[in-house]
C-alpha cells in the first residue's frame, strides 16, 4: 500500500574549485514497503521539461541508500550509498553517457513508522574528475 508523504530534500555541495551550490525541494510524494526496504518516489518538476520520477530505496537492515533518477529528457542516474564505499554507475544524458562515482564518508538513517530523515555526507566525481563532497538532507513524513 502507498501512503501520500510531504518531502523535504536539501542538498549543500562544496565544489572543487572553491564555490558552494544548494539545492532544496519541498514537495509531495509516496511512501511504500517492500522486502524489507522503504520505498520513497516523487516527481522532480523542472520547468518547460517533463517531470523526472525520483526513487529513494533505503535498506536500513544493510545500511544502504539507492537514488534513481529517470525520464525527462535531461539524463538518468542511479546513485548507491554505504558508510565508507565507493559506488559507480553511468549518468546518461541526451549528449550522451558519463562516468558518476560516488564514494560515502557518512550515512545516518533516523526511521519511525511514517516518518524518516536520511544524511548522507559523499564525495562526487564525474568523468573521473572530483566535482566535489555533498551534504544531503531527505526528510518525509506521511500526510495523515
Amino acid at each position: 500500500m502507498k501512503y501520500p508523504i510531504n518531502l523535504i530534500i536539501e542538498n549543500n555541495q562544496k565544489l572543487s574549485h572553491g564555490g558552494k551550490d544548494q539545492l532544496e525541494y519541498h514537495g509531495k510524494g509516496k511512501l511504500y514497503k517492500k522486502n524489507n526496504s522503504i520505498y520513497l518516489r516523487y516527481k522532480e518538476d523542472i520547468q518547460g521539461m517533463e517531470a523526472a520520477r525520483i526513487t529513494i530505496k533505503i535498506k536500513e537492515s544493510e545500511g544502504t541508500v539507492l537514488i534513481r533518477r529517470s525520464g525527462n529528457g535531461i539524463g538518468s542516474f542511479k546513485q548507491n550509498f554505504k558508510a565508507g564505499e565507493s559506488c559507480e554507475d553511468f549518468y546518461r544524458h541526451v549528449h550522451g553517457t558519463v562516468e558518476l562515482k560516488t564514494f560515502t564518508d557518512k550515512l545516518d538513517c533516523y526511521l519511525e513508522d511514517g516518518a524518516g530523515e536520511i544524511n548522507i555526507v559523499y564525495q562526487l566525481f564525474i568523468g573521473g574528475q572530483k566535482v566535489g563532497v555533498n551534504d544531503l538532507r531527505i526528510c518525509y513524513q506521511e500526510v495523515k
